[in-house]
């Protein structure tokens, strides 16, 4: 209901006992105009109106009296109205706004009046020239003041020792001045107890903004100043024993240190035993046979087993410059790279790498600066980085390859090293599952990796790691659960200028074979079982066709100049693994029959088994199981 700011004119018919009003009175009373101005019952309007004291007939009260009531409007809200005599009738007034200013202003006050009795701080009035006014009885416990009269009047700055008073003086002068003061300083209670005192002081203004009085509170601290005393001497008598103890940290330090080199060692020779003792077996298992034959007579066969002896030995070989990588001793080829170049001319390896799930982003600066490092192992870094970012994301998400320059000073990588001078960053950032802080700390470990057992060797970060440091860079992964992961490979600049600039292609140099009858891919890391494999096929009428990993077969396939009609593939590879191909190999050739080779896989793990033109041989396996597993995928061939 609104404030009514007009004056209402009313009148009482003593005869008739009807009261009668203007508009204004109407609009207070939300009555009919035309029906109050002809006369209502006086007794309909009491009914509606509430007060503490009687009304007056006909709401007419005693010349320079007046009467208030209180009525509820239709909108919920109480008014307060007010009634006055004038000649020849009554006046009516809406004063619910003046009744609500002045109960605002008696509770302000009796919450200050409560805010002064009931807090324990010391809080004092002041006048202009600094004396004391006022103490709330709080103040007067904590002051130990029996009796405040004595004090009333006296400068503030006496209840303070001498050393001090400049701090209360300067106080005063800042709130003088429209601002607050502040101390902490020590002074003597009343019956002289000391006690430290956390002081501020403000200004009481007029309303031209003058300061009529000061209010200054005083806590006391006493208890937080000496609890801060004895932790500053204890602190103090503790730096002996934190010398002490921080020794003994040094050399536990040095132990978990030597404890985790050891683990580490651990675990890189165990995966060293487990892939060497695989080699060993070849080049073992080929001699005994050689031995055997020269037994026999049968020497024609022994130059089949040196070469497969020979072919052990190379991966041997091939095992060793991978740790070699790691250890930052590979024997690299640097030259100048157009880092922009390079990723761009890998867009078709990437594509058919990452699968549709996976939304692919490059962004490349302008003007970038050339590198000097291997070609080959910068494309094999990407490559690894890529694949490791879509296997994070099983579910599909985005990839983007930021190719930028930046300038030194720079904090990177796990210790935090600071590279002076110019870089070229390479960033692969993915959606995936991200890692946690113990995976972070291993992930650039030999051998360690948490991907399903066979879907993964544990050396593709830490070979990168490898040659980004021995190019003179440095590597940052930046991780986290849930949302991601962020690997930028910092190389250095090409100062000189270059006679010739050469970025690699994945699919440079290569030709494909002339191929007649079925096709067979062969896609198998180990080149013993890719021979063997090729010869049991080829008697089987098919035309091999071999390769050792799974982005060259991608190539193939996507390249379309072959017809593919039987897919073997290892489960375990590196990068793409044998279901991943087999899934981007069916989705170019709908019903390709493919023939899984595994020395672990679980046949429960893979439903793929359920679907029709899909086998699963177990290493390691005779060439006649092999044959009966290539006629039921093919019946009719």
């Amino acid at each position: 209901m609104p404030q009514f700011l007009a004056v209402g004119l009313f009148e009482y018919d003593s005869t008739r006992a009807e009261w009668r009003g203007d508009a204004a009175c109407a609009a207070m009373l939300e009555r009919d105009v035309e029906r109050l101005a002809r006369g209502i019952p006086l007794a309909e309007l009491l009914a509606e109106l509430r007060s503490g004291n009687e009304a007056p007939a006909g709401l007419l009260p005693a010349p320079g009296d007046c009467w208030e009531a209180r009525r509820l409007g239709r909108d919920g809200q109480v008014r307060y109205l007010q009634f006055q005599r004038r000649e020849g009738g009554g006046v009516l007034l809406d004063v619910t706004a003046q009744r609500r200013h002045v109960a605002e202003l008696r509770q302000g006050e009796a919450f200050k009046r409560s805010v002064m009795v009931c807090s324990v701080d010391c809080i004092k009035l002041i006048d202009l020239e600094g004396r004391l006014e006022y103490m709330n009885p709080g103040g007067l416990v904590v002051m130990e003041i029996d009796d405040f009269l004595p004090f009333q009047g006296r400068l503030w700055a006496e209840l303070w020792p001498e050393a001090q008073r400049h701090e209360v003086f300067a106080s005063i002068e800042a709130a003088r001045q429209g601002g607050t003061g502040r101390f902490t300083g020590l002074a003597p209670t009343a019956k002289g107890t000391r006690r430290w005192w956390d002081v501020v002081v403000t200004p009481i203004l007029d309303d031209d903004g003058n300061p009529l009085q000061f209010l200054s509170i005083s806590r006391d601290v006493t208890e937080t100043v000496q609890a801060r005393e004895v932790l500053d001497e204890l602190n103090r008598n503790l730096e002996d024993r934190i010398e002490v103890r921080s020794q003994e940290l040094v050399a536990l330090e040095e132990e978990l240190r030597q404890a985790q080199k050891m683990e580490a060692i651990g675990q890189l020779t165990g995966g060293i035993a487990h892939d060497f003792n695989n080699l060993l077996t070849g080049i073992v298992g080929s001699l005994d046979l050689m031995r055997r034959r020269v037994q026999q007579g049968r020497i024609q066969e022994l130059e089949r087993y040196l070469d497969t002896a020979t072919r052990s030995a190379e991966n041997a070989a091939a095992l060793t410059q991978r740790l070699l990588a790691f250890a930052r001793r590979q024997v690299l080829e640097p030259r100048p790279v157009d880092a922009g170049q390079l990723v761009q001319g890998m867009h078709e390896l990437l594509r058919h790498s990452l699968g549709r799930k996976i939304r692919k982003e490059v962004q490349l600066e302008q003007d970038l600066w050339l590198l000097h490092c291997d070609p080959h192992q910068l494309e094999n870094a990407i490559l690894n980085l890529a694949i490791n970012a879509r296997d994070a994301m099983p579910e599909g998400g985005s990839l983007s390859i930021r190719v930028e320059n930046v300038q030194g000073p720079l904090s990177v990588g796990l210790s935090g090293e600071t590279l002076e001078g110019d870089f070229v960053r390479i960033q692969v950032c993915d959606t995936g599952t991200g890692m946690d802080a113990d995976t972070l700390k291993r992930a650039c470990e030999p051998f360690f990796t948490t991907k399903p057992s066979g879907r993964g060797t544990g050396l593709g970060l830490s070979m990168i790691y490898g040659f980004v440091r021995q190019s003179g860079g440095q590597v940052e992964i930046h991780s986290v659960l849930g949302e991601g992961t962020c690997i930028g490979l910092y190389l250095p600049r090409l100062l000189a200028e270059p006679i010739v600039t050469i970025a690699p292609h994945a699919t440079e140099g290569s030709v494909l074979p002339e191929v007649s009858g079925d096709c067979a891919l062969i896609v198998e890391e180990e080149r013993e079982v890719r021979v063997i494999i090729s010869e049991a096929l080829a008697e089987l009428g098919y035309t091999p066709l071999a390769v050792s990993d799974s982005a060259t077969a991608v190539a193939l396939i996507a390249s379309g100049s072959l017809r593919i009609d039987l897919l073997v593939t290892s489960l375990g590879l590196s990068g793409l693994d044998g279901r991943q191909l087999a899934e981007q190999a069916r989705a170019t050739t709908p019903g390709l029959p493919v023939l899984y080779l595994s020395g672990q896989a679980d046949p429960a793990m893979l439903p793929e088994l359920a679907e029709e033109g899909v086998e699963l041989i177990g290493k390691p396996f005779g060439l006649e199981e092999l044959a009966r597993c290539v006629r039921r995928l093919r019946p009719g061939v």
